[in-house]
């Protein structure tokens, strides 16, 4: 119950990383070399215009007969990287779906998977300053190359591939991954009619410290038919090769100054720059399609990008109707369309100026519906009410217009029905054959109950955990799933088996809850949402839970925990000596209320010990229940990994109080540094300095440790963050505009950098999926917080909101932060004892 609250608090947004491939690895043999059924591959190779760089030109070239307006073509940069991602049972796949494409690889001369040199140059626009502005963050690579690199592809490569295919004029799309997405962002920027789609995959929108965004301070006048952009992000942070990611600050493998350098570009663009660019074409009239890729760190975007472009692409069928049409003012045109009763349309006007109004005509001509204003040119929809050619009129209303008009989908009514996603566990594609041979699913829940569930499958190479329920009437609800939000589970065929299947890493860690037949309840809103906490419990089918104690079915939650998930360090007791508790109250004057404080004390501790280190948590109740932080702190004193610890553990009055006192309120903060720590004094002899303070707590805990230390630096110069809410704004005032996302980290940027040292960590699974999320606006604190020169200590886990992971993660920070072998005598003097930066 207490996490529900927590996630309830969290909002979500991907914020790409960057990415330093491994430069050493080569193509090897290619589907390109071996051949895929359906497919033929042709090669040609060119130069530069300067000669500096030299280009092999892949085609992959369906062998079916091209559609009457020619083949959909996909131009692919990095094409090396793109080919080493594909396979022939794909291209199999693609030759047999609606629209196969015609693929073209735009690879450099030789076999490197990624030729890092070229592709800076080429993938880059030119910025503005003389040579020294070319240079590239990433290792002082030459940047500036794009228009001439686009110039090559619209008079050389374009004429050349023209000549082995029929390709659709009005089906175009340029792919790019990282860099590749810079180019493909600036070519919709500069030349938005040279492609008709535009994908960009994680794109470095740090790159020359925002360079893309300033771009879209002055939009084109885009061409009718407008073109289309696709934009993907990951959401993870961990591959091992991410740019700000080192061992130490003086890593051999990258220079300090080109590391600084980097933070400062990262730091450059705020956590929701995916985000504002879409907005801002959106806002423009422009088409964006925003996806983020949850759990894929940003090498890992490339290949599901690519596979989704592709798999999309191939099963869309060329427009019904694809019409242009100029008009005169006053002028109508009418564009024919047969149809049956029940057929679903959708379709799109598209127009630069003065778009015509658009009406829909019955077979008998006469007037059924307008479909479109004049001078809104948008997407359209309807349903055929009977058999008959029908008449789609563009009527020039506001003065002369050129417009575009698309049918592109029509679905007769035997097909419109609800298609379930397929099945991707091998285990429940067996057991549907089963069922559909006449078998039931007896043996299945019979090793279920031998073997523990969820079920856990290797799939293509990912792990691939599916969750299981017995015998709902109605529903079922997974709570803490892998994507961060509640989902349903689905019904196998009518069967008693409700399952929900996630492709999740291989150190995942996580707790979890099921809800089968949760009332549906007719007022719906926050009442009908809640009621899933009505049957929420344990997986019963799942030997693990925590906690061990609990009384029941209902207060327990299941586990979840992959073999490479990290070690949990302390957790367990050990046997060693228990540090003394003292239960006591404190009356706020500043607050005007009461809370709990319970104050620890390791074994030995002795006020005035100048090895001393104070430790301040908040959710004092939850950080002694949840998390075992008293046995945590006695077996790490024991390992002799932390010096002799005085923790106060903070409560909150109630639910309320919370909300209202964690989140960035200096009230609290003040009471905090001339209330608390008085009252803690009196009882416990002279507290340690500031540099030897560490604040701690999740969630809102995890922003107020952050947001207190800002305001008292003087006090607490140690800051604990697990899942912290950086998300968080202030509500606005009566009146007054929302406040953005991000308050606090607008805070640190704007603030004098104080002595605070940071260790921060967050869920791959606390993604925003189009907001902010903790998992985006944690890593936005960090780039921020390097470019001021914090010592900050940063790491992501797989796994969400979740008590059960912030048990380790809470020895791990502390052994951190009070190491006696890394422990500063100031901060941030010896702060970099610390700024490992563990982005793991």
């Amino acid at each position: 119950m207490k996490r529900l609250a927590l996630l309830l608090l969290a909002l979500w947004l991907a914020l790409p990383a960057a990415a330093q491939p491994d430069l050493s690895r080569r193509i090897g043999a290619t589907v390109a070399d071996t051949g895929a059924p359906g497919y033929r591959f042709e090669q040609f190779r060119l130069d530069s215009a300067d000669g500096q760089r030299h280009y092999r030109i892949r085609v992959a070239l369906p062998v079916a007969t091209p559609p009457a307006n020619g083949f959909a073509s996909v131009w692919l940069l990095d094409g090396n990287a793109a080919l080493m991602e594909l396979r022939a049972e794909q291209f199999a796949r693609w030759s047999k779906a609606p629209s196969p494409p015609v693929l073209v690889f735009l690879s450099y001369d030789n076999d490197l998977r990624i030729d890092a040199d070229a592709r800076a140059f080429d993938y880059t626009p030119r910025r503005p300053g003389g040579e020294d502005a070319q240079l590239d963050p990433l290792g002082g690579r030459r940047n500036g190359g794009a228009d001439a690199f686009l110039d090559l592809i619209e008079r050389k490569i374009a004429p050349k591939v023209a000549a082995l295919a029929k390709l659709d004029p009005a089906r175009r799309t340029l792919w790019g991954h990282s860099y590749g997405g810079v180019l493909a962002l600036h070519a919709l920027l500069t030349r938005p009619a040279m492609f008709d789609a535009y994908a960009a995959a994680d794109p470095s929108l740090w790159w020359g410290d925002g360079h893309l965004l300033r771009e879209t301070d002055t939009l084109p006048a885009w061409p009718v038919p407008r073109p289309h952009l696709l934009l993907w992000t990951g959401t993870s942070d961990a591959s091992p090769q991410a740019p700000t990611k080192t061992t130490t600050p003086a890593s051999p493998q990258r220079d300090p100054t080109q590391l600084d350098r980097m933070r400062r570009a990262r730091a450059s663009v705020p956590a929701d720059a995916p985000e504002r660019l879409a907005g801002r074409l959106r806002a423009s009239g422009l088409t964006v399609d925003a996806h983020s890729l949850p759990g894929l760190a940003h090498g890992q975007t490339l290949g599901a990008s690519l596979l989704t472009l592709l798999d999309d692409i191939a099963n869309t069928a060329a427009p019904v109707l694809d019409a242009n049409g100029t008009l005169t003012t006053g002028a109508t045109q009418a564009h024919r369309l047969a149809l049956h009763r029940g057929d679903y349309v959708a379709g799109m006007l598209e127009a630069q100026a003065d778009a015509p109004s658009l009406w829909l005509d019955d077979p008998q001509g006469r007037p059924l519906r307008r479909l479109l204003e004049a001078g809104r040119p948008n997407d359209f929809l309807f349903v055929a009410d009977r058999d008959g050619t029908y008449a789609l009129r563009a009527r020039a209303d506001q003065g002369p217009t050129r417009y575009r008009l698309r049918i592109e989908r029509v679905l007769p009514a035997s097909q419109q029905r609800t298609v379930e996603a397929p099945l991707r566990s091998p285990r429940l594609r067996a057991l549907r054959a089963q069922l559909q041979a006449g078998g039931d699913t007896q043996a299945f829940w019979e090793q279920i109950a031998r073997e523990g569930a969820p079920l856990i499958e290797q799939v293509d190479g990912a792990t691939l955990v599916t969750f299981v329920w017995r015998g709902a009437r109605s529903n079922v609800r997974l709570f803490a799933a892998p994507t961060g939000d509640m989902e349903e589970l689905q019904r196998l065929d009518g069967s008693d088996v409700w399952y929900g299947s996630y492709a999740i890493p291989a150190d995942t860690r996580m707790s979890y809850q099921l809800a089968p037949d949760v009332p549906q309840l007719p007022e719906g809103g926050r009442a009908a949402r809640r009621a899933v906490l009505a049957t929420l419990r344990r997986d019963p089918l799942n030997p693990r839970f925590w906690p061990a104690d609990a009384p029941d079915e209902f207060a327990r939650e299941s586990i979840l925990e992959l073999p490479d998930a990290p070690a949990q360090r302390a957790v367990q007791p050990a046997g060693h000596p228990a540090g003394r508790i003292e239960r006591l109250r404190l009356a706020s004057a500043r607050l005007g209320n009461t809370r709990a404080i319970d104050l620890y004390r390791s074994p030995g501790y002795r006020a005035g010990d100048p090895r001393n280190a104070l430790l301040v948590v908040f959710d004092g109740r939850d950080y002694q229940d949840a998390i075992p932080t008293p046995l945590i702190l006695d077996n790490l004193h024991a390992e002799g990994a932390i010096p002799p610890v005085l923790a106060v553990f903070v409560a909150n009055p109630d639910a309320e109080a919370r909300a209202r006192e964690l989140p960035c309120n200096p009230a609290f903060g003040d009471f905090l540094a001339d209330e608390l720590l008085p009252f803690v004094e009196a009882r416990a002899g002279a507290l340690p300095p500031a540099a030897r303070t560490v604040l701690a707590g999740a969630s809102y805990g995890g922003l107020a440790s952050a947001c207190v230390a800002l305001q008292h630096p003087q006090r607490f110069g140690n800051v604990l963050s697990q899942s912290g809410s950086f998300w968080w704004a202030p509500d606005a005032a009566s009146g007054q505009p929302q406040e953005e996302p991000e308050w606090l980290t607008r805070r640190y940027a704007e603030a004098s950098r104080q002595p605070i040292r940071f260790w921060l960590e967050a869920g791959r699974f606390e993604t925003g999926h189009g907001q902010s999320g903790i998992l985006e606006t944690n890593r936005h604190l960090r780039d921020v917080l390097r470019a001021k020169g914090y010592a900050v200590a940063h790491r992501e886990f797989s796994g969400g909101h979740d008590w059960y992971h912030w048990r380790g993660g809470l020895a791990d920070g502390i052994a951190a932060l009070l190491s006696p072998s890394t422990f500063p005598d100031t901060a941030p003097a010896a702060a970099s004892a610390i700024s490992s930066h563990k982005d793991d």
